[in-house]
């Protein structure tokens, strides 16, 4: 993989850009990355501001150091946390998130759990954060929510199945990692994250899970979603699938006009966010 972004920070402000006017915040959170969205009374995109740091703890004294961010204004937090587990609505319990995550995420400690409904509560996604980074994040704020930033690739893969083929996978291209979720019959077969460096182990985890399902190579549809953070070659992966396209989400986020600007990196939270 390979990235077309040079800069390590940047921001992208509406022409008429005025502190006054954001009414909430989002924050997609990596352990080396933050964007922050501010958004208007209409959850309608004011800005962007983004920065890469070393690791999670630079990446929380940056954004908090923002005077946006001080503001006591409600915040959703979307946290690509490799702990995490997807639970049919059926069995879920509110106060069996830690027990659900132990399975998952056994060795998980000093954590907030927090769950997602997704597919009309048909799926919870549950998901922590470090106590300490929940901590620094909701001081001076009264309200916060969390979520596992899976929920945005998990909803849009869901609201979209209907429209998908018998036999589907989606990968969202990550650094460092990926999502992957595969349709049979429509119907959401797994879903997991996958820790990959390269184009070579991309491969290896879509090809070993269309062996698992009984994937046919010359059949399934293979849906990849890159960002100028993270991009394959051209090429990639047409030698070993025949139905393979790489694309964009379709878009939920909408902005006003200068802020747009920001879409351009192409990660996934700048076309859909779950709300």
């Amino acid at each position: 993989m390979y990235t077309t972004i040079k800069n390590t920070t940047g921001k992208s402000l509406s022409d008429k850009f005025d502190t006054l006017d954001v009414s909430s915040l989002s924050l997609v959170l990596y352990n080396h990355l933050y964007v922050l969205f501010l958004n208007d009374k209409n959850n309608q995109i004011l800005g962007v501001h983004w920065e890469v740091k070393k690791n999670i703890q630079a990446v929380i004294k940056a954004v908090t150091s923002l005077p946006i961010f001080s503001k006591d204004l409600p915040l959703s937090v979307y946290y690509h946390s490799e702990f995490f587990a997807l639970v049919p609505g059926v069995i879920y319990e509110p106060a069996q998130n830690d027990t659900f995550l132990h399975f998952a995420s056994p060795t998980l400690q000093d954590h907030v759990s927090f769950n997602t409904s997704l597919e009309s509560n048909n799926l919870q996604l549950i998901g922590a954060i470090p106590q300490e980074v929940a901590q620094l994040l909701s001081s001076g704020k009264q309200e916060v929510t969390l979520h596992h930033a899976a929920a945005s690739f998990l909803s849009l893969a869901l609201k979209e199945k209907f429209n998908l083929l018998n036999q589907e996978i989606w990968v969202s291209i990550q650094t460092n990692f990926l999502y992957l979720a595969a349709f049979k019959d429509q119907e959401l077969v797994l879903f997991n994250r996958f820790e990959a460096t390269t184009e070579q182990i991309i491969l290896q985890y879509i090809y070993g899970i269309a062996h698992k399902l009984s994937f046919d190579p010359k059949l399934f549809r293979l849906t990849i979603f890159e960002s100028e953070f993270n991009k394959l070659p051209v090429s990639w992966g047409t030698e070993y699938f025949k139905n393979i396209k790489i694309t964009v989400p379709v878009c939920n986020q909408l902005y006003h006009q200068g802020a747009d600007e920001f879409k351009q990196t192409g990660i996934f939270e700048s076309s859909w966010i779950f709300n």
